[in-house]
Order: C-alpha cells, then structure tokens, then sequence
C-alpha cells in the first residue's frame, strides 16, 4: 500500500503573512509552507469588510515569488484577503480580516518598504485627489451650499434695494399728485360762483 508523504499547502499566520500601509496590503507569499509538494499558484481575493462581492487580484499568480501587493485600498478600512494556494497534492484556502493604517501614515512607508523581488519592488502608487471620492465629496458638497448662500444673498439684497427704491419714487410723486387736484378744485370753484350771480330773474314774474 502506496501512502504519499505530501500534503496540501499550509496558510501562515496573519502577523507573518501580511504588512498593511495606508493604501495597500503587501502579502508575503513566501511564508506559505507547501507541504512537500511545491505550490504552483495562488489567487488572490479582497473585498471590504462589510461587502459581499469580492475583487479578484489576479486569477493565477504563478509561483516562484515572494510578495504580492494589493494597492488602491482606502486608508483606516478593515478588509477581507482570501487567498487559495494551489499544488499537486491539492489546495488550502486562507482568509483573513486586515484594516490599512490611517492616512496619516501615507509616505511612512517609503522609510520601511518590505524587502521583495526585483519584479515586485516597486513604491506603492497612491490615487489622486480628484479619485478619492472620501476627500472629493465633501469639498463639492460645501462649495456647493457657500454657492447657494452666496445668492440668496445676492438676491435679497437686490430685492430690498428694489423695495426701498419704489417706496421712494411713490413718496415723490404723492405730493404733487395732491397739489395737482387742489389746483383744479380751486379754479373750479369760482367759475361755479360767477355763473350763479349773473341770474336774473324774468320781467314777468314782477307784473300783478
């Protein structure tokens, strides 16, 4: 009877496996044990910690290789690494809940970059400002209320100047549409008082 020595790939533990940085999560790969039997690939999984749908790194990383990074993460997050190492004698899935530092930390990590392969040495690559949706929603929320307050402002002065305007105009006007009718009551009155003292009475109404 035949009984094969070799088992299936062994995940680390977490303190050994991965190194976060505000933005990305470095995966020592090398820190697998493989069983006897060399592994030949892993794939790689994250999603945020409180999502279902998951974000596949890459569907085959074939081995030798030491280190895999995950860039483009959001800085003081928890997330969720699942990793699926692959050889002959089978495969071993690990997953692990790792939260990024703060964004405090951005740049900290150029002063202790992990030690990696040739191929895998690059610095990480942080989003730009306008991509952050963190940092881009808030300035455009509040430029968006100073815009707003800024015309109602604008508006209810113009209003106010516009009131005051034609309350102004109708004061002025007032007066001289009062001298106006006391005028032409003046120059009717007379005329009504000449036209009755020309009367005279008929020669007929004194004959007996």
């Amino acid at each position: 009877m035949f009984i094969s020595a070799f088992t299936a790939p062994m995940s680390p533990q977490e303190s050994v496996f991965l190194h976060p940085n505000a933005t990305s999560v470095a995966l020592h790969l090398s820190a697998w044990k493989n069983g006897g039997c060399p592994i030949s690939h892993f794939v790689v999984q994250h999603r945020p910690k409180y999502q279902s749908q998951w974000i596949t790194a890459s569907e085959k990383l074939d081995m030798p290789r030491e280190i895999h990074t995950i860039r483009h993460l959001s800085p003081d997050r928890d997330y969720v690494v699942m990793v699926t190492a692959h050889s002959e004698a089978g495969l071993t899935q690990g997953e692990y809940v790792v939260r990024t530092l703060p964004a405090s930390a951005i740049g900290t990590e150029y002063m202790n970059p992990p030690t990696s392969s040739p191929a895998f040495g690059k610095r990480e690559t942080h989003l730009p400002f306008y991509k952050n949706v963190a940092l881009v929603v808030p300035v455009v929320v509040s430029s968006l209320v100073i815009l707003v307050l800024l015309f109602a402002i604008v508006v209810c002065f113009r209003k106010h100047s516009q009131d005051r305007r034609g309350r102004h105009d109708y004061d002025n006007r007032k007066p001289v549409g009062d001298s106006l009718m006391m005028s032409d009551m003046t120059k009717q009155i007379p005329a009504k008082s000449t036209k009755f003292s020309h009367y005279t009475c008929p020669a007929g109404l004194y004959m007996i």
